[in-house]
């Protein structure tokens, strides 16, 4: 999944509950965390298990709707999604229950840059499941995830001091107009 996300270009990501959302990976290099150390040097973090990406930063445009969790005090786990619209990277427009209160923590870090969309992560581990935590949650089998603010310590160029994770289940997602995940289900064999 890293080497598909190296050599990708554009991903595309939609949900049953809305999610129409577009952006660039272009000459980015996908990042594998395999939640275990298989070898000596490596660093892990499990139970999550996931492959990420920096996403460019002004290329993300349209609708991610959050409806697993949002791993910070307040949130976890969602009752109801949280909409958000991005526009040219940044998130632009929050909706839903609890959307004010996710806006202004955003608006807490006083720096616009923290509302870009920052990485997008898959998780592989069929043992977790999401409760709220962000370790396991972004590394559920069948979700993926939305990070927004900084970046730059997966390859991007965003330094600021703020990263949230949004994740959403069951999506559909292309790279480069090949399917990869089908509702939350693996196209591919990786």
């Amino acid at each position: 999944l890293a080497k598909i996300f190296s050599i990708g270009q554009k991903v595309k990501i939609f949900s049953k509950n809305g999610t129409n959302l577009e952006f660039s990976i272009k000459n980015r290099t996908g990042n594998p965390a395999p939640g275990c150390c298989y070898k000596k040097g490596i660093i892990a973090s499990p139970p999550d298990s996931e492959t990420n990406i920096a996403i460019v930063e002004t290329s993300t445009n349209g609708v991610l709707v959050v409806d697993g969790s949002i791993p910070i005090e307040g949130f976890g786990l969602l009752d109801s999604p949280i909409r958000i619209e991005f526009k040219d990277g940044f998130a632009i427009s929050f909706e839903g229950d609890r959307a004010s209160l996710l806006e202004n923590i955003f608006n807490l870090t006083n720096n616009n840059k923290s509302r870009i969309a920052a990485e997008f992560g898959v998780g592989l581990n069929p043992k977790a499941k999401l409760i709220g935590n962000m370790l396991q949650d972004e590394g559920s089998l069948g979700t993926v995830h939305i990070g927004i603010g900084a970046n730059s310590t997966i390859g991007g160029l965003n330094h600021v001091n703020f990263h949230l994770d949004h994740i959403i289940r069951n999506p559909s997602f292309y790279v480069d107009n090949n399917l990869i995940m089908n509702q939350g289900k693996f196209a591919i064999d990786i």
